[in-house]
């Protein structure tokens, strides 16, 4: 899931987003940068063609299922993808950060921060997209939250200060 497309949405950059899908069919991300748009009539369509595709499954299949429930208005049933999500994956970090995404956006505060955490734990320390994210602005007034943002930061920094004593920026030079 990790790939360009994957960092302009976390940047904030939903058309650019789209734009590096181009032609070719999306899984999951599109439909969330079409949601974030404000386009809901077409990334639901592509929702319900891709919900009943073969080629998306498990993890990827329950955040399209909660995503085409969360736009047809039944947080039950959003809640209801997530949970076979969540026991589908243990340790994927950009998986549970959009399974935290939605868990806030139904005003679902406690599961969203404990998933939010999982993510970070896991190895998302992408603290600034978090923060800057519309979809987890019902947790920003949480000292959870707030302590949990403060964490990612801090494993962030160590994190590219052991990349940095290691030489990571002349490795990356030479590619």
């Amino acid at each position: 899931m990790t790939s360009v497309a994957h960092t302009y949405f976390l940047l904030g950059d939903y058309s650019k987003t789209l734009d590096c899908y181009g032609q070719k069919v999306g899984y999951y991300l599109d439909c969330a940068a079409l949601t974030a748009l404000g386009e809901n009539k077409t990334a639901l369509a592509r929702l319900r063609k891709r919900d009943r595709m073969v080629g998306a499954v498990g993890p990827i299949q329950a955040l399209i299922r909660s995503l085409r429930a969360y736009i047809e208005g039944d947080f039950q049933e959003c809640l209801k993808a997530i949970e076979i999500g969540e026991s589908l994956t243990r340790s994927d970090p950009e998986i549970l950060y959009y399974m935290a995404r939605h868990l806030a956006r139904i005003n679902e505060q406690e599961r969203a921060i404990t998933t939010l955490s999982r993510a970070i734990n896991g190895g998302f320390l992408c603290a600034t997209a978090v923060s800057r994210d519309p979809w987890f602005a019902s947790l920003r007034p949480s000292p959870h939250f707030v302590e949990l943002m403060r964490n990612a930061e801090l494993q962030r920094c160590k994190v590219h200060a052991a990349f940095l004593e290691a030489g990571g920026e002349q490795l990356i030079s030479v590619m």
